[in-house]
């Protein structure tokens, strides 16, 4: 991760980046809104459904005190109209809902609480289940829907008559919901107080569908087209402003980091241009005798206004954004240019270790930058070990073995970094054919006080030996853990016991001590 920042000036806005911030201004709203829409579709649902309930328990009320009246009219059939039109129609005015009852022979109405005993025809439909039928309005009340109940007994039917407009009022009542209708058999009535056939096209989404377990009808409430929208809007307000306000914030932090890694590339660029990565040099030496017999060369950026930064915060975006080999490049050009003047003060066959990632390894340029840095140095000075490091596996491929080869012809060494841990493993060994390997430190920590740690760096000694391979220890820190590794066999050391990395004119006067 990237721990610096700089200031530079103003740039361009690239088509790239203002997409980019635009995309992140609009992401809370576009996972929002869904979300959003999803709740209030649930919520809405919720308020049909409780709306169907509420009309089924009022009409199943109504329809109640239809059924009493017509189950007492019954009992009263087999007598003449004469003597029961008084009692029909003081049961009648003794409801709320019901305005008139009538008894009918077959489709001759022969007493009716509004003509008495004068015969009419029945002006009704199919009654759906023979109990209920909506009529479009009657003799009284023509402009008006009436629901019938019917019950029947023996050839009689008695009917019940119900004024439609306390079923439209109840339509009305429940709030929310535009389309609420209720349906009986191929017919319907909604809250307009119009009777339609049942296929009727309905504008609008139907949310709830409730049948009464009592009577044969059905309740059909929803919303009609635009409610949805106009109930977010109305209810969820608030919510949208705030996805707004994390929106913002989102695309003002995607804007700084775009235009920081933008810089940070540039910058990046622009060190490599000035040559402001520095080698860094930590001694390698002899288990036997400590003297120095190599160094490992670690990248430090000499920032001139950030002073040194550590490769931690630079090298994972030298790796993703490509510039990793021109600033190995780089490096290994610097490296030459402070070493060669000290080539007389430094031991014969002296190791150059520089870590290289899996890329570089397998960029043709390589074996020439190679060659430049030994071209600094006498025959024999100087043996260059490119120690192989890589955050990802290297994947062997028939191109990069030959690259290797034609290193290896050039005289220059092959080191497994950190064996024991990550992708270094006992393939690479097969397949790089490594002429080194660097046990990692995390083994070197456990000596003395971890046995598992100790086993597995016996292995690896072991397994080295066998392969003749000579092995590097780093992370030495203690005389004693020195002293371990020298046992075992371990010939070169490397740690801050010996001496931290340091910029060429403190090594300069470490060798010379040496």
């Amino acid at each position: 991760m990237w721990h610096h920042k700089f200031k530079f000036r103003k740039k361009k806005y690239t088509a790239g980046h203002v997409a980019i911030v635009v995309l992140a201004f609009f992401t809370p709203l576009l996972l929002g809104t869904p979300l959003i829409f999803w709740q209030a579709e649930k919520t809405l649902y919720k308020k049909s459904d409780a709306a169907s309930r509420t009309i089924i328990d009022q009409l199943n009320t109504i329809l109640d005190d239809a059924k009493t009246l017509t189950d007492e009219t019954a009992a009263m059939v087999d007598r003449p109209c004469s003597e029961i039109i008084e009692k029909l129609r003081l049961q009648t005015a003794s409801t709320s809902f019901v305005q008139s009852l009538s008894v009918s022979d077959r489709d001759i109405v022969r007493c009716s609480t509004i003509y008495g005993n004068s015969p009419k025809p029945l002006d009704v439909p199919n009654f759906y289940q023979d109990k209920l039928a909506l009529v479009q309005g009657n003799s009284i009340i023509p402009d008006r829907p009436v629901l019938m109940y019917r019950t029947e007994k023996d050839s009689a039917s008695i009917l019940a008559s119900i004024n439609g407009e306390y079923i439209t009022q109840l339509l009305n009542h429940i709030e929310m919901t535009p389309i609420s209708t209720v349906v009986i058999g191929n017919q319907r009535i909604g809250r307009n107080g119009l009777i339609r056939a049942n296929d009727t096209e309905e504008k609008g989404k139907v949310c709830a569908v409730d049948t009464s377990t009592k009577y044969p009808f059905t309740v059909e409430t929803g919303f009609e087209p635009g409610d949805l929208r106009d109930y977010v809007f109305a209810r969820y307000t608030p919510i949208f402003a705030l996805l707004l306000v994390f929106g913002a914030i989102s695309a003002f932090a995607t804007n700084r980091m775009a235009m920081n890694a933008r810089n940070i590339s540039a910058e990046s660029r622009r060190a490599i241009k000035n040559d402001e990565f520095a080698p860094y040099y930590q001694p390698i030496v002899r288990a036997d005798t400590h003297q120095y017999v190599g160094a490992e060369v670690l990248s430090r950026w000499e920032h001139p206004l950030e002073g040194v930064i550590p490769p931690d915060s630079f090298i994972p975006f030298m790796e993703r954004s490509g510039l990793i080999i021109p600033m190995t490049t780089a490096l290994i050009r610097r490296t030459a240019r402070e070493l060669a003047p000290l080539q007389d003060a430094l031991p014969e066959n002296f190791h150059v270790s520089i870590n290289i990632s899996a890329n570089f390894l397998a960029d043709p340029e390589l074996i020439a930058t190679c060659k430049q840095f030994y071209q600094q140095f006498r025959t024999g000075k100087i043996r260059l070990v490119l120690e192989l490091t890589e955050r990802e596996a290297i994947v062997p491929t028939e191109a990069l073995q030959a690259q290797i080869r034609a290193l290896r012809a050039e005289g220059i060494l092959i080191a497994l970094d950190d064996f024991g841990v990550g992708h270094s493993n006992l393939n690479y060994l097969k397949e790089f054919q490594a002429d080194m390997l660097k046990i990692d430190r995390g083994f070197i920590t456990g000596i003395g006080s971890n046995d598992l740690s100790c086993h597995v760096l016996q292995s690896i000694i072991d397994l080295s030996r066998q392969l003749k391979l000579k092995v590097i220890a780093e992370g030495i820190e203690t005389l004693e853990q020195a002293n371990y590794l020298q046992e075992k066999g371990v010939e070169y050391l490397q740690g801050y016991y010996f001496s931290k990395p340091q910029p060429i004119a403190v090594f300069k006067t470490q060798i010379n001590k040496d």
